[in-house]
């Protein structure tokens, strides 16, 4: 099994060129540096928050897997449905555009309504969004296009705010939310690289 797992990663790093090595390269400093890190240095958290935090990070890096897995094929299943450069262009940047305007109330929609529904709202408008994509229809896809872009606004907002509100709410030192913040990047930018 070992073999067969370096094989398939060895394949992978070459599918990557230059690019692969440099991503192994950082990921071993990165976790050398981690795991190197002189006590001290290390946070002393509690085992509920722990379980708090692991929990958070599922759910987190598993709605950013989602939204990171379309992104490659998007483009490529419009073109498959013979839509233009030009139209496969406009869906894109009304989306984009959608996701700007909403962006700059989705944090207080989530103050409103609460941020435990508005990140169910997400998966629910996530869910129509990628719904959308099994229609070759232009007013269908651009329609969903408009709910991905409602959907990201939330998606980069919600989930933060909601995290911290519920660190709040149950007690956890100030100190300890830094490192969830760490581990919200770090995961987000490996789930963005390996889904392509």
């Amino acid at each position: 099994i070992f073999f067969r797992c370096m094989a398939l990663i060895e394949d992978y790093m070459a599918s990557l060129g230059v690019f692969g090595y440099y991503l192994v390269g950082m990921g071993l400093l990165f976790l050398v540096l981690t795991l190197c890190k002189p006590a001290e240095a290390k946070l002393q958290t509690s085992k509920p928050f722990k379980k708090f935090q692991y929990t958070f990070l599922v759910v987190y890096l598993l709605m950013f897997a989602g939204d990171w897995l379309q992104g490659p094929t998007v483009y490529a299943l419009y073109s498959y449905y013979g839509f233009s450069r030009k139209q496969n262009g406009i869906l894109f940047i009304a989306g984009f555009g959608c996701s700007m305007v909403v962006g700059t109330f989705a944090g207080s929609l989530a103050d409103k309504y609460g941020r435990r529904l508005n990140c169910i709202m997400y998966g629910v408008i996530y869910c129509i969004c990628c719904v959308t994509k099994h229609f070759n229809n232009y007013n269908v896809l651009m329609f969903g296009r408009l709910m991905g872009g409602i959907a990201t606004s939330i998606l980069w907002s919600a989930f933060e705010s909601w995290m911290i509100s519920e660190h709040h709410t149950r007690g956890f030192e100030e100190s300890w939310v830094s490192s969830t913040f760490s581990l919200m990047t770090v995961g987000n930018g490996f789930v963005a690289i390996f889904s392509g």
